[in-house]
């Protein structure tokens, strides 16, 4: 099974905050068998040492490194927040949850961070439709 699957792009999310959007990317990726039921406590363990809002309007939520255990298999979830969502001290439009087990993940990642060298550059990927960046980043 790939990385990304389409259903793992939401765009125009209407979450309201932080926990909301982790709560749901555990919940997709579990639903899908990436992850234990245990995920969602990693990502919010690894928010408490470590705010993953990184720039630019991007938040890369991801497990606890003492958690890796959670992850069965390299996976993403992006999501889209066009009007912005607070996350932590910052304002995000543009969430790209990895669980990662090995590098696999790091072509698609790295494709991710050069489309996110910006602000304007997040905004404009935050109004793509779910077809686009799926064509974008698989």
């Amino acid at each position: 099974m790939t990385i990304l699957l389409k259903e793992n792009i939401v765009i125009s999310s209407n979450l309201q905050n932080k926990k909301e959007v982790i709560h749901f990317i555990a919940e997709r990726l579990y639903k899908y068998n990436y992850v234990t039921q245990d995920f969602e406590t990693a990502m919010l363990e690894k928010e408490k040492v470590f705010d993953t809002a990184i720039g630019f309007g991007v938040a890369i939520p991801h497990a606890i490194e003492t958690m890796k255990d959670t992850i069965l298999r390299s996976g993403l979830v992006i999501m889209t927040f066009p009007n912005g969502l607070q996350w932590g001290e910052k304002t995000v439009k543009f969430v790209v949850a990895i669980a990662a087990t090995g590098d696999e993940h790091m072509e698609l990642l790295s494709k991710i961070a050069l489309s996110c060298t910006s602000e304007e550059e997040v905004d404009r990927l935050s109004k793509l439709s779910q077809d686009q960046l799926f064509q974008m980043f698989s």
